[in-house]
């Protein structure tokens, strides 16, 4: 259950990310076709895959854990790393 729910943040978050990221983050007046054609898609492919493996491991070393604890620095990264992919390609 964790692994899926993890899952499903990492999805909403990056739709929320792109829309944020578009509007005021990087206020893009690229047409949206552009900008998620170009890599904005995969990038958020990319996190989403990164923290949907963390989670499997950290579901399998602490089955007790939710996989996004505070301990957990992996989402964290992956969102520093999302925001300098779209940075440097994306907008």
């Amino acid at each position: 259950m964790p692994v899926g729910a993890s899952t499903a943040g990492a999805i909403v978050g990056a739709i929320i990310n792109y829309a944020l990221n578009y509007r005021f983050t990087f206020a893009s007046r690229r047409a949206h076709h552009d900008q998620r054609c170009r890599a904005s898609a995969p990038i958020a492919a990319a996190g989403v895959v990164l923290n949907a493996r963390g989670a499997v491991r950290d579901a399998r070393i602490r089955p007790a854990a939710l996989s996004q604890s505070r301990r957990s620095s992996r989402p964290v990264r992956v969102l520093i790393a999302g925001f300098l992919a779209n940075r440097k390609w994306t907008f």
